[in-house]
């Protein structure tokens, strides 16, 4: 009896071709294991009406693992009309099965590993050697899509949501909706994963993982952080109300989910490690002393005390300076190169025309760059300095 039992799941265009390969190497590694075809695919959607035949989850549910190579999906109108004549107008709905797979077996993490083999002379460059986690089963793989879209569902998302206002007159064979649904529990599941799999392969070692973004946190994830050594990785860009804030997240979140957005003074508390960055090209123009503006007044206009978004979480301007500086430079691997002026390091050097901690808070984002030096090098000066 072999050791391993794999079910088989070849499809249909250019599935075929991919296991055809795959058994090639399988046969080369000698491995021990009994090959079980399971139907799958367009044709069965044809004469059967289930691309994913009940008899290949009963399979599924028999084996050790599974390869899967690929299958084809058209829009519901012309998967319909590619049934069987008797099964036709009989109420069938096409769904892609590997969407259903995925749900129906909980197969939440996408694993996809990179590793440039030495020597290979297609590596588009050497060491590379990571894993990409992806999460399998929600966002727009939560397979939850209208099309056309139910006039009461097109009713209640312009009842809901203003920017929707625009397609609420649309005839709903005229647009479609794919549902992108996250869940706090999945969003939670797939970064422990991630971060799970780096420490089992790795060991202790000073990893420097880091998490951007960082929207919505809680206080429980924030000293998580600490404990695990994350960096924080944060866009104090965004931190204030009014934009996006009034458009789109306090309206989707509620009032009181939104404005504990972008937490920075907590994480600084727990002792975690912040470098802030930009998001760049989405943040445009991008300035670090607007950025370090963002992070002191927590608002693009600190004189209106409505546009303050979580004033308990603004932090100092000493704390933001470090987080744009030597805070990314060990974030980087770069501290012993950059990040401050010491003895040794490459002398990256910018001249303000004023003091930042002599100037109110609210000016700090007005400062103007008079003199860069890159290296040592002069390769910026202001006109007429």
């Amino acid at each position: 009896m072999a050791t391993y039992r794999i079910a088989w799941l070849p499809g249909d265009g250019v599935g075929v071709e991919v296991l055809d390969a795959t058994r090639i190497v399988l046969d080369g590694l000698d491995l021990d294991a009994e090959y079980l075809h399971g139907d799958i695919g367009w044709d069965f959607w044809c004469r059967e009406g289930d691309a994913f035949p009940a008899r290949t989850v009963d399979l599924l549910k028999n084996v050790d693992a599974a390869l899967f190579g690929a299958i084809t999906s058209k829009p519901v109108k012309a998967a319909a009309a590619e049934l069987a004549p008797e099964l036709r107008d009989s109420g069938l709905t096409y769904r892609s099965p590997i969407v259903r797979m995925r749900q129906m077996f909980d197969l939440y993490t996408c694993l996809r590993p990179c590793k440039a083999y030495p020597g290979n002379p297609l590596n588009f460059k050497e060491g590379i050697d990571l894993v990409v986690f992806r999460e399998n089963t929600e966002d727009l793989y939560a397979g939850v899509e209208f099309g056309p879209v139910p006039r009461e569902l097109g009713d209640t998302l312009a009842r809901l949501a203003k920017p929707f206002v625009p397609f609420a007159k649309l005839p709903g064979d005229q647009y479609a909706i794919s549902c992108k649904i996250n869940t706090r529990a999945g969003s939670e599941r797939i970064a422990r994963a991630a971060f799970q799999f780096a420490r089992e392969k790795n060991g202790p070692r000073d990893a420097r993982h880091q998490v951007t973004h960082l929207q919505l946190v809680t206080p429980s994830d924030v000293k998580r952080f600490a404990s695990l050594a994350i960096i924080a990785v944060p866009q104090p860009f965004w931190f204030s109300k009014g934009g996006f804030y009034d458009a789109i997240e306090a309206p989707y979140l509620g009032e009181e989910r939104a404005s504990r957005e972008y937490p920075m003074k907590s994480f600084f508390d727990a002792g975690v490690t912040v470098a802030s960055a930009s998001d760049f090209p989405v943040t445009i123009p991008f300035s670090p002393v607007v950025g370090m503006k963002m992070g002191i007044t927590r608002s693009f206009d600190p004189a209106n005390p409505e546009m303050v978004l979580g004033p308990e979480e603004r932090v100092s301007l000493d704390q933001m300076i470090a987080s744009f500086t030597r805070n990314g430079a060990f974030a980087a691997r770069l501290e012993d190169r950059l990040g401050s002026l010491e003895v040794g390091k490459v002398g990256d050097v910018v001249v303000l025309d004023r003091n930042l901690f002599e100037v109110p808070t609210d000016q700090v984002g007005e400062a103007k760059v008079l003199l860069t030096l890159f290296e040592g090098r002069e390769i910026y000066r202001a006109p007429g300095l």
